[in-house]
């Protein structure tokens, strides 16, 4: 076999383990709620993931270490009632709108070290959220009392390793409420 036959005989092996790994992970997400989709070089979400997990209640889902460009918006309409979702990792540049579909159930969501600049609006709606971690981004800019008052149940708010200036994290430590754990440094 010459080398590029190789070559390409192996990329396709290599993928057809890929699926063969994202299936496995898929239906042990039916019985467990957890759909551990880390480390799988996902550049988007298939649609066949979604159809297997059809009529099960999907609860925790993480996509850390991907190469996901874009914020999978249909798993919003696909996964409702998802509550912790981690995301770290991949190269997201905006969080979608349609995030508020979760604004009931989101109560945790790590969206660490991706290419993030600014927090929408929409993003505020997450009411429920307990824990979230947008360190490692390109955000320069929260209005501290907007987003504080957006989130009345945070208890840990991790935005270290972003470009904010020395008055805006000021502004995030002075508006920090009692019981918040807020990580700058």
């Amino acid at each position: 076999m010459k080398p590029q036959q190789q070559s390409m005989t192996s990329a396709w092996t290599n993928a057809g383990q890929g699926v063969t790994q994202v299936m496995a992970r898929c239906e042990a997400a039916k019985s467990s709620g957890f759909l551990d989709l880390q480390d799988c070089n996902l550049m988007y979400i298939t649609d066949a993931i979604y159809l297997v997990l059809k009529e099960y209640e999907i609860t925790k889902c993480s996509l850390k270490g991907n190469d996901l460009k874009k914020f999978p918006k249909k798993m919003v309409i696909r996964l409702p009632e998802l509550e912790v979702l981690n995301l770290e990792g991949n190269k997201i540049d905006e969080i979608a709108d349609e995030i508020v579909g979760w604004k009931d159930t989101m109560k945790g969501i790590n969206l660490a070290k991706n290419q993030i600049k600014t927090v929408p609006d929409t993003f505020l709606e997450l009411h429920n959220l307990v824990l979230l971690d947008l360190s490692g981004n390109g955000i320069e800019d929260i209005d501290a009392e907007k987003f504080f008052k957006a989130f009345p149940n945070l208890k840990q708010v991790n935005l270290h390793d972003n470009p904010l200036s020395a008055a805006k994290k000021k502004a995030l430590t002075d508006k920090c409420p009692k019981g918040v754990t807020l990580r700058l440094e």
